[in-house]
């Protein structure tokens, strides 16, 4: 013999599908770069020009001319609750590319030394998680950078072509004024001669600014939630 009453089943036939929604809505919220430049190996003392777009290039031990991309985003609107999963989008500048570049983005870990960096004051002496030899960290110190995601940008792509790099949890990487701090760097590149342009914040070009968007969950599915706890609870006490 059945334990549950008509309604009770009706009510777990509701319930379930309501609790399952509620897990899965999110929604994004969209922040652009606060902070953005590149450094460079060769000027290891010298800020590099901020204009409208900004050059990466191998960074590896013979290329004295690597570049790195720093860029910051301000978080601090975010709650303790909000930033699981996140996506990296820039685009290209420039000319057309003429040859293959693997592109990855590390993530500077919270509380991390000079996660304070500004766009007019970094510099690669200066700059945070920075390495003194390319070895297997491409000029990155493992210890406060880590590795997300990496594509490649094939010979041929036009500019102002948009690129997307998964950023996952995003709050392991916010730092105690809100602020996010990625970097990207060139691990790989066809010809070791030309650099790769990426707009900047200060780009004129529609859409094409970095941007990183970022899940939180939406007020509704967590209404959702705190409502089937409740008729949850009202059953059980009867």
């Amino acid at each position: 013999m059945t334990r549950f009453s008509l309604p009770w089943r009706l009510f777990v036939i509701a319930a379930v599908p309501l609790l399952v929604l509620a897990g899965r809505t999110s929604a994004a919220v969209v922040f652009g770069a606060t902070e953005d430049n590149n450094v460079f190996r060769g000027q290891a003392t010298t800020v590099q020009p901020n204009g409208t777009n900004f050059s990466l290039k191998e960074a590896s031990s013979d290329q004295t001319n690597s570049r790195i991309g720093y860029l910051k985003f301000d978080l601090s609107t975010l709650t303790d609750d909000d930033g699981d999963e996140g996506v990296l989008t820039v685009a290209t500048a420039g000319a057309t590319t003429t040859t293959n570049f693997v592109v990855a983005v590390f993530g500077l870990v919270a509380d991390a030394p000079l996660s304070d960096w500004t766009e007019t004051g970094i510099t690669w002496n200066s700059r945070p998680a920075a390495a003194n030899s390319s070895a297997s960290t491409n000029y990155l110190d493992p210890t406060y950078a880590t590795a997300l995601h990496q594509l490649t940008i094939p010979s041929g792509t036009a500019a102002n072509t948009p690129f997307s790099f998964a950023v996952p949890n995003v709050k392991n990487f916010r730092q105690t004024d809100g602020s996010v701090t990625l970097m990207l760097v060139v691990t790989d590149q066809g010809n070791g001669t030309p650099s790769l342009a990426i707009h900047s914040s200060e780009t004129t070009t529609a859409d094409a600014a970095p941007t990183l968007s970022v899940s939180v969950p939406e007020p509704g599915a967590l209404g959702a939630v705190g409502l089937a706890a409740v008729l949850l609870g009202r059953r059980r006490r009867r």
